[in-house]
């Protein structure tokens, strides 16, 4: 079907009203075969010089070759499906590329400075493999020991229902803080041998204007870093992570954690980074997180050198 509609694209016979439509379902369907088979969208492309023959109301519709430099994000998922690994480069500019590789990933850790290049259609970058991605610099790694204070920021959605009750304030100051038995800050100390350990404070429930259905966990962080600034008065400076629990939501994963993390920023390069399973006892918190240092805060991959802040759904 997509070589069918890259020939339509091509073809000068046809009239340009009926040629932009054909661009405009190609473009959608290499934007989804992007998430699934990235390979083949490197193999659908339309080369350098096809692209330039076009008119130039089509070029728009349709992939390009193109390079850019940035941070690396890099993602870890967890879920009922098992493990995956997601990537981005985030511009300095603040625009974020999600990078589809046709072959494995860059052993890279979030925060490396790299050049990308690669096939973009809409908002995502098809890559064949780590080769595509040349290191500029390497991340500043920051300490994993001594204190760590941590935010906890529980939040509701447009689209959460009443019936979803909220876990209380209490008890997620238990579950993150406690000093024995499952808390999160127990097990830290134990795995490090008393040299790390969370400390913190728990806000919310705050409601964002935004569905959960999304999972657009970038606007979730931001939403929820407003609310708990002009709202409950908090000084996010204060804290190394921060952890948003939400309710049951649109995200598939149990927890979406970044592999390594940048310790250095203010308020402005605060990005999400890393979640996990934080609840032991009962409830299931998926987590997503915010940037710092690197302890982990929950999660399966629970090894004290990965990264920090965290947002989480509590189910």
């Amino acid at each position: 079907m997509l070589s069918a509609l890259t020939r339509a694209v091509a073809d000068g016979r046809l009239g340009m009203d009926e040629r932009l439509r054909v661009a405009a379902e190609r473009q959608q369907r290499l934007a989804e075969l992007m998430e699934r088979n990235p390979g083949e969208v490197l193999r659908q492309a339309l080369s350098p010089a096809a692209r330039a023959a076009l008119a130039p109301e089509l070029r728009g519709l349709v992939e390009e070759d193109e390079s850019h430099e940035g941070l690396l994000e890099v993602f870890h998922e967890d879920g009922p499906q098992g493990g995956a690994y997601h990537y981005a480069v985030r511009k300095a500019s603040g625009q974020r590329l999600a990078l589809r590789f046709a072959g494995g990933g860059p052993n890279l850790l979030t925060g490396t400075s790299v050049k990308v290049n690669g096939i973009r259609v809409e908002q995502a970058l098809a890559l064949g493999g780590s080769g595509s991605v040349e290191v500029l610099g390497l991340p500043v790694l920051p300490s994993t020991f001594g204190e760590h204070k941590v935010l906890v920021i529980l939040v509701r959605f447009l689209d959460t229902p009443a019936t979803t009750a909220s876990p209380t304030v209490a008890s997620v100051q238990a579950t993150m803080f406690g000093t024995t038995g499952t808390a999160v800050n127990n097990f830290y100390r134990e795995n490090s041998y008393q040299q790390t350990w969370l400390t913190g404070t728990v806000v919310g429930p705050l409601l964002l204007s935004m569905n959960g259905a999304s999972c657009d966990y970038n606007r979730m962080a931001t939403l929820a870093r407003q609310a708990a600034t002009t709202v409950s008065g908090v000084v996010l400076a204060q804290y190394r992570h921060i952890v948003y629990s939400f309710p049951s939501s649109g995200c598939q994963w149990w927890g979406l954690g970044s592999v390594g993390g940048n310790a250095r920023g203010g308020m402005g390069q605060r990005r999400p980074l890393s979640g996990g399973r934080v609840a032991r006892a009962g409830s299931q918190l998926r987590a997503l997180s915010l940037p710092r240092p690197r302890v982990r805060v929950g999660g399966h991959g629970r090894v004290v050198q990965q990264p920090s802040t965290t947002a989480t759904s509590l189910t």
